[in-house]
């Protein structure tokens, strides 16, 4: 059956059991965890029935559909309706076909100030699932599975690309032909929620295509909360000119190189004046709140750059290289950095205009890196050729690390286990993602008798360990929890829970 005749039917029912005012048969065609965003707030299922079992019986009701898309899973159907309560509503319904229920509903034509859509928090943190969606995405183009890298792309997915336009189909039998012994590269070096829970933009810089990086900006979305997020579009930013603009994707000019070192130059004199003053607030706005710098050790955010500014020695030394525009509101540049180390340290930062904050002229750093590792990299990959730590059984070092865990908790010693996390870990839990810090104001509550069982382990492509640990205690039943360990610096990575109990999986708003 096509899909407006799937959702007329569905309306069709519940337009009847308004008429018999019957709560059951109203609520039969909702699934249990159906909810609606409204105007003025959100409302589960039993509200809306509440609302619908008083709506007045009406001889006729019409439904306009403006759109229709569908997955394996879901219909998302576009409706402008003035079936119940009198006047025209424009929603979104997303109607579940194995269940043939409406799985929720938002109204779309609220006025701004009382829409459903919250700004973002000062905290961002939608570089974490940004992170989350590529870890998944990396995993379904190493184990080749097509199902399962169509489900991480709307089904009108477009990428805009300099030598032409690019389906959903096009991108996943592309990535489907990567080679299995080529590393893939992904940097993430700008992201912010558009609308808090419901999408994000976001810039990589990608590594394995080819001779050259790829830098490539995304738009991530979800169409409900606790759903998959997906790709709804992707453009590259840097062709010589732009023509083909879609949704979701806003034009941009380049400008000259002699354009973007006037901005670098004067965000390094405001970076000055900023830190000699020594506001802390005044520090951190030079940075997007998702910043992210990656090092030859380990990688800093927002608290590490600000205490680092903080103590900066004053005879650091910065030379600006080269800076080019990417896009009209994205500058690359390459720095020198002199007086931290013996050598000097070079870097690649990359500056984004924020469009929320006045006209759009305000500068923020959102993501650099050291480009001179070799001599570290190096290092690590002669460890892991000689099979020192990748030839021996997983589940003896995942044991043995767990043994060093089991320490930790019993002392609750605090500062032993920050050093077990990595700086950017990250862990999916049933209502939340939680960072490092999190992690850190968690670990007092656990209990001393805490008991962790492993289950499983197995190498990954990227010489970690993947592993299931089985947690339980007196004050809480068993969870079952998957964690990735890195053996060579014996830190965790990130983490989730196996199952919810068969609660749907989802983002605390």
């Amino acid at each position: 059956m096509a899909p407006n005749k799937v959702v007329e039917r569905a309306l069709a029912r519940i337009g009847a059991g308004i008429d018999a005012k019957d709560a059951a048969r109203i609520g039969a065609v909702f699934q249990n965890s159906f909810f609606l965003r409204g105007c003025k707030g959100r409302y589960t299922k039993d509200n809306v029935i509440g609302m619908l079992i008083v709506t007045p019986t009406e001889k006729k009701r019409t439904y306009v559909f403006t759109k229709f898309t569908e997955d394996n899973r879901n219909i998302y159907a576009s409706v402008q309706t003035h079936a119940y309560g009198g006047r025209n509503i424009l929603m979104e319904l997303v109607y579940h076909k194995v269940d043939e229920q409406f799985a929720s509903a938002t109204i779309l034509d609220c006025d701004q100030k009382k829409s459903f859509v919250q700004p973002p928090p000062t905290n961002d943190r939608s570089n974490l699932v940004v992170e989350n969606y590529l870890v998944k995405m990396k995993k379904a183009i190493q184990e080749k599975s097509e199902v399962e890298l169509n489900h991480l792309f709307e089904v009108d997915f477009q990428f805009y690309g300099c030598k032409g336009v690019y389906d959903r189909d096009q991108v996943v039998s592309i990535l489907m032909n990567f080679p299995s012994d080529v590393q893939m590269d992904i940097d993430i070096i700008y992201s912010k929620w558009r609308n808090w829970n419901v999408d994000i933009d976001y810039t990589v810089v990608i590594g394995g295509f080819g001779p050259e990086n790829i830098t490539a900006d995304f738009h991530l979305y979800r169409a409900e909360i606790g759903s998959w997020w997906r790709l709804s579009s992707g453009r590259n930013p840097s062709c010589p000119s732009e023509k083909l603009i879609g949704k979701n994707i806003k034009k941009r000019s380049v400008a000259t190189e002699d354009e973007s070192l006037k901005v670098v130059d004067s965000y390094l004199s405001l970076m000055k004046s900023v830190v000699y003053g020594g506001k802390v607030e005044l520090i951190a706005d030079l940075f997007m709140n998702s910043f992210t710098f990656y090092g030859c050790k380990e990688n800093y955010h927002l608290a590490d750059a600000v205490r680092m500014l903080q103590n900066i020695p004053s005879n650091v030394r910065i030379r600006v290289n080269s800076s080019s525009f990417v896009g009209a509101a994205h500058i690359v540049c390459n720095v020198e950095l002199s007086g931290i180390e013996s050598t000097p340290i070079v870097t690649e930062f990359h500056l984004f205009q924020d469009s929320s904050v006045g006209r759009g002229t305000h500068w923020r750093l959102s993501s650099g890196k050291v480009k001179n590792c070799a001599h570290e990299k190096k290092a690590v990959n002669v460890e892991r050729s000689k099979g020192s730590i990748r030839g021996q059984d997983p589940g003896i070092l995942m044991n043995n690390f767990l043994g060093t865990v089991r320490q930790i908790i019993a002392n609750q010693d605090s500062s032993a286990f920050e050093k077990i996390i990595r700086n950017f870990f990250m862990f999916q839990g049933c209502d939340s993602y939680y960072n490092k810090e999190d992690a850190i104001k968690i670990f007092p509550h656990i209990p001393s008798d805490t008991s962790l069982t492993l289950k499983s382990a197995n190498w990954n492509p990227y010489s970690q360990i993947e592993n299931t640990v089985i947690i339980s205690g007196a004050n809480h039943s068993d969870i079952g929890v998957q964690f990735i360990y890195c053996p060579y610096r014996k830190q965790l990575m990130a983490g989730s829970v196996v199952s919810c109990g068969g609660r749907t999986r989802r983002v605390a708003a």
